[in-house]
Formats: C-alpha cells, sequence, structure tokens
C-alpha cells in the first residue's frame, strides 16, 4: 500500500512544479503600517515584542504591549500583541478585548484573523468565520484566514467546507505546519486514515514544536498517536496492525508542496 502512496506523491510533487504558487502575506503581527509614524520608543518595543513571539515569550510579550500602551495608547501594534500574548497565555476574554481594539484602530487582515484565533479558542466557530470572511476581504491571499475558516467549518461539523479551506492555505503556503496538522484533523474526522497520518507527520517534519494558537489545543504529535489508535494502525506500519517499512522520504521540498496539486487535482474533479 505505502508503494502506492509513494507513486502518487512523486506523481503529484511533479504535477505541482507546473503550478504558480501565490505567495501569502506575513503571518506574524506586522508594525505599525499606517497614520503617524510610531515614536523611537514605540518602535523599539514593537521590535522588542517581535523578539519575544520568535522566543514565545508571552508574559514578556503582554508586559512590553503594555508599556507601550502607557506610553502610546492608539497604537493597533500594541493591542494586537496584548490580544495575541493574552490568547497564547489562555485569558481568551481579555484577549478579544484587545483584538477588538486592534481592529478599530488598524482593521486588517491579520489583525481580524487575530480575533477569529481568538473565538476558535472560545468555541465561538460563528464568530471566527465572520473573522475569516473579514480577512479574506481584505487580503484574498492571507493563507492564515483559509486556515481560520477551516477550523471555523471544522467546529461547526462542516468537513466540506473546512476541507476546501484547508487546501487553499497549505496551497498557498506548504511549509506552514499548521495547515499540515489541521489538513490531518479534518481527514481524520472523514475517516481517512491514510491522509490523516501522512499529513500529521508531514507537520510534525516541518515543526513538531510550532506555537500552537492556543494552550489548550493537541499538537500534531499527541494528534498522530489519537489517529493511530483510533485507524488501528501500530506505529511504523503501512497496514492496519501490519509492519511495514517507513516509506522513503521524496527530496527536500517534495512533500511540503504536495498540497497545491492536490488542491488543484480535487478543485478540478469537482467541476
Amino acid at each position: 500500500m505505502y508503494n502506492k502512496f509513494r507513486f502518487f506523491y512523486f506523481f503529484a510533487c511533479l504535477v505541482t512544479f507546473l503550478c504558480v504558487l501565490h505567495v501569502s502575506a506575513a503571518t506574524q503581527i506586522t508594525l505599525s503600517t499606517q497614520g503617524t509614524p510610531p515614536s523611537a520608543e514605540s518602535q523599539s518595543l514593537e521590535e522588542s515584542g517581535l523578539e519575544a513571539i520568535h522566543s514565545r515569550d508571552w508574559n514578556r510579550l503582554f508586559s512590553i504591549s503594555e508599556e507601550g500602551l502607557r506610553g502610546d495608547p492608539d497604537n493597533p501594534v500594541f493591542y494586537a500583541m496584548k490580544g495575541y500574548s493574552l490568547r497564547k497565555l489562555g485569558r481568551y476574554q481579555e484577549a478579544l478585548t484587545a483584538d477588538a481594539r486592534a481592529i478599530e484602530l488598524q482593521p486588517n487582515a491579520v489583525r481580524y484573523a487575530n480575533r477569529g484565533i481568538t473565538h476558535l479558542a472560545m468555541g465561538n466557530y460563528p464568530a471566527a468565520l465572520a473573522d475569516a470572511r473579514d480577512s479574506l476581504v481584505l487580503d484574498p491571499g492571507y493563507a492564515t484566514a483559509y486556515s481560520l475558516e477551516a477550523l471555523a467549518w471544522f467546529g461547526l461539523n462542516n468537513n466540506t467546507g473546512a476541507k476546501d479551506a484547508i487546501e487553499k492555505a497549505i496551497a498557498l503556503d506548504p511549509e506552514d505546519p499548521s495547515y499540515w496538522h489541521i489538513g490531518g484533523r479534518i481527514a481524520l474526522a472523514e475517516g481517512n486514515c491514510t491522509l490523516a497520518i501522512i499529513s500529521l507527520q508531514r507537520s510534525i517534519d516541518i515543526d513538531a514544536e510550532y506555537s500552537l494558537p492556543w494552550p489548550s489545543m493537541h499538537n500534531a504529535t499527541a494528534d498522530l498517536k489519537t489517529a493511530e489508535e483510533q485507524c488501528g494502525i501500530l506505529p511504523a506500519t503501512g497496514e492496519k496492525g501490519q509492519p511495514a517499512p517507513t516509506p522513503a522520504s521524496p527530496p527536500g521540498g517534495f512533500l511540503a508542496i504536495l498540497a497545491a496539486a492536490i488542491a488543484v487535482f480535487l478543485k478540478s474533479g469537482r467541476r
């Protein structure tokens, strides 16, 4: 069975090389881009905040945002950083308030996506879906907004909508581990054990410890174990309960761009 999947992988990747992938907008919190330029002090704090995001120091990020807002109370970046840090710390209602203020001050695709993810963490899927759509109106090529849309549809038990959205996210940014993680979850919910395990493993291969959008979300390693148990597949096996060799990894980048070919293939088949 694995030989068949290896053949499909290489075929799909070959097709993908003929595709032109649209590069998504930056997914991190952006620096101030409109209105009055920030002061030197605010700009320094914004840069320190981005360093805190990179190091995943959420308490430091929160402290930076608070310090920034004391000196620059209408700076949308500091509100966005505050909401981001509070969400990572599991303080969702407070995060939502900060996210909303950031949108009031600077409504862009990133701001709406940030608030949408907070809505997801709180289980408010309709609100998350609305924010995903608002984000995509402002930037139709923003991959994070498609992943937000996928999780919102998934929470609303619409696996078809979720699958369509995550295919777009992966096609736009195939090196983001979170998109493969979400795709694996959706595939498992549909009973597609093979695709679920391959997608979750791909997420782990890219970055097994990527920063989860909220603290209570299971990581891809935990979800892969669940998938293997649910599907009755032993570790390093290809058939249910039967040992099989691990398929050889294609050359670097092949699996990462596979999803674009899958998205094109599936969409052409539905037309």
